[in-house]
């Protein structure tokens, strides 16, 4: 018998704001998942991260920023490049309507396998001949990750 568990603050927050939607059941998902569910991938605080850090947010929404390395035929996947060079694979509902190239915000879910099933992407221009310097970028994620409590991009799900 599963026993009631403690609601994450964010589900709190979420039903003192709008108490005819407080509906919730209670399964085996996890309390971000929960938020998610309710409010939308947009909406929800994400950790920015890159390849290295794709295992330690599987069934999490997160921001990954990298460069697109190989678009594959069916528009459905492409590959980008985190600063460090390493490889990270997304995953699309429907096919790219649009040529994508150069460096790219992918915001999405990471799956089980790893991948980043992406609910929405942004392609970052590069005016004016200035590169996005993705290996500085890189060493601002590693800092952020160093030191969580001067960066609280995240919130903690609490009861």
């Amino acid at each position: 018998m599963l026993r009631p568990r403690k609601l994450p603050r964010e589900t709190k927050l979420w039903n003192q704001a709008f108490p005819a939607q407080c509906c919730i059941v209670q399964s085996l998902v996890t309390p971000t998942q929960q938020v998610v569910k309710m409010a939308g991938i947009l909406d929800v605080p994400k950790p920015r991260i890159n390849c290295s850090m794709l295992s330690q947010h599987i069934s999490r929404p997160v921001c990954f920023v990298g460069r697109v390395e190989k678009v594959h035929p069916t528009g459905k996947t492409f590959t980008v490049a985190d600063g460090e060079g390493k490889i990270a694979t997304v995953e699309l509902n429907d096919p790219l309507e649009e040529e994508l190239s150069g460096v790219v915000e992918v915001i999405g879910m990471v799956s089980n396998k790893g991948a980043i099933m992406a609910t929405t992407y942004n392609m970052l221009r590069e005016d004016k001949g200035i590169a996005f310097d993705l290996e500085l970028y890189n060493e601002a994620l590693k800092v952020i990750q160093d030191f969580p409590q001067h960066y609280p991009f995240e919130v903690a799900a609490s009861g």
